[in-house]
């Protein structure tokens, strides 16, 4: 009888316990839902202590893929909605030394703000002021011009990743010795235009035009049987801009 008891109160004892555990456990489970994840754990951002703030989706691609940190500096606000310049509004995040902006939703990625004309606009002495190269609207006219590399430079729209992986040396953000080195030394062929072929509108954003290019001594310029080429080119803001390297690399 004696065993007997004992046996009913180790039972109800141990139910107590497995009923004690069981709802500890459910408790801490709750708590935990309700906790933040860490930093680590949202796998799409990348944070810094430095500023407290993250970067992430296309913006963060972006950051990393042109310089980093050593060209655009820390994040000093967080991913939000602004409107720009009265033109467009989309999502827009501020680094020490620039401004990102997702143009997502006009299908042309993300691209650098344009501090640098909004500076001189706040000066009164917007750019337009200052002597200009006569060029046509559409840079595929004119961006192989040889030897004019801080022209290319400014109608250039695409991607410098290449240019930089073959000159580590040269900072990114300096794209007018980018361009002398890809021309001179890398294997760009940087020619003249010779005439456009066609030019097709793809959306009102971005065109597509076909051009052959002359050599140094005035010939038709062929590479493997091939004697015209098609670049891409994209509007930004009230410009157009080309978004593929030089024609042939050799």
């Amino acid at each position: 009888m004696i065993e007997e008891e004992y046996t009913t109160m180790d039972r109800l004892k141990n139910t107590c316990i497995y009923r004690q555990v069981l709802i500890l456990v459910v408790l801490l489970a709750g708590i935990l839902a309700l906790m933040p994840q860490s930093s680590a754990a949202q796998s799409n951002q990348r944070c810094f202590s430095e500023t407290g703030y993250c970067i992430s989706g296309a913006i963060r691609a972006y950051w990393e893929r042109n310089g980093g940190l050593a060209v655009f500096g820390y994040p000093v606000t967080h991913q939000q909605i602004e409107d720009v310049e009265g033109t467009w509004q989309g999502p827009v995040q501020w680094f020490e030394r620039d401004r990102l902006e997702d143009h997502s939703n006009q299908g042309i990625g993300v691209l650098a703000g344009r501090l640098g004309a909004r500076y001189l606009e706040l000066q009164d002495t917007p750019w337009q002021a200052f002597a200009q190269v006569d060029v046509s609207e559409r840079p595929g006219h004119c961006i192989h011009f040889q030897g004019r590399y801080g022209e290319a430079a400014a109608l250039y729209g695409g991607s410098y990743k290449q240019l930089s992986d073959w000159n580590l040396d040269i900072p990114l953000n300096d794209t007018f010795h980018l361009w002398e080195r890809g021309c001179t030394v890398n294997g760009l062929v940087c020619l003249s235009t010779r005439r456009v072929l066609q030019e097709r509108n793809v959306t009102p954003y971005e065109a597509h035009v076909t051009v052959e290019f002359r050599t140094a001594d005035g010939q038709l310029f062929r590479t493997n049987g091939q004697s015209a080429f098609t670049f891409t080119l994209k509007k930004i803001g009230e410009r157009w801009l080309v978004m593929d390297l030089p024609v042939y690399v050799a």
